[in-house]
C-alpha cells in the first residue's frame, strides 16, 4: 500500500495522463480486493460458528410418553411406539412391531421382552348359559 501510494504522490506531479489513468485503476481493484477479503473473512466466521455448533454433542432428550388406545408407548421423534417397560426398565428404546389383528383386537409385541401391547382393549364376554333353573343346560 505505501508504494501505491507513493507512485500516486509522483503521478500528480506528472504530465502522463496514461500513468495517471492505470494508477487509479489499480486503486479501484485495490479497493475491490479489500472488500473481497472483508465479505470471505466474514463467511469464514460463520462456517466457522456453524462448524463448532454442529461438532457439540447434542442433548439427549427424553423420549415422549403418548397413550394410543388404551396401552402407553414411548416415542422419540419420529420413532416409535417404543415398549414403555424397557425404556422405564433398561433404558432401551425398543420399537415395537406393526399392529396386528388379534381376535377381533389390535395389538403389538416388543421383540426384546416379548410382551404384547393392545391398543385396542380386549373384550372378555362371557357366553354362560345358566347352569340351574328350567333354562339351564340340562332342562333344554
Amino acid at each position: 500500500m505505501t508504494a501505491l501510494n507513493a507512485a500516486r504522490e509522483r503521478a500528480k506531479g506528472s504530465r502522463d495522463a496514461d500513468l495517471k489513468k492505470h494508477i487509479s485503476s489499480l486503486y479501484d481493484e485495490l479497493l475491490a480486493l479489500k472488500e473481497a477479503v472483508l465479505r470471505l473473512t466474514d463467511e469464514n466466521g460463520q462456517l466457522q460458528r456453524t462448524i463448532a455448533e454442529q461438532s457439540r454433542p447434542a442433548e439427549k432428550r427424553e423420549p415422549e410418553l403418548r397413550q394410543v388406545g388404551s396401552a402407553n408407548f414411548y416415542f422419540d421423534g419420529n420413532k416409535g411406539p417404543c415398549c414403555q417397560p424397557c425404556y422405564d426398565s433398561k433404558g432401551t428404546l425398543t420399537v415395537l412391531t406393526q399392529p396386528e389383528d388379534w381376535g377381533g383386537d389390535v395389538r403389538r409385541q416388543c421383540v426384546l421382552c416379548g410382551e404384547y401391547f393392545y391398543e385396542k382393549p380386549q373384550e372378555h364376554r362371557r357366553h354362560q348359559a345358566p347352569s340351574v333353573g328350567p333354562n339351564g343346560w340340562m332342562g333344554r
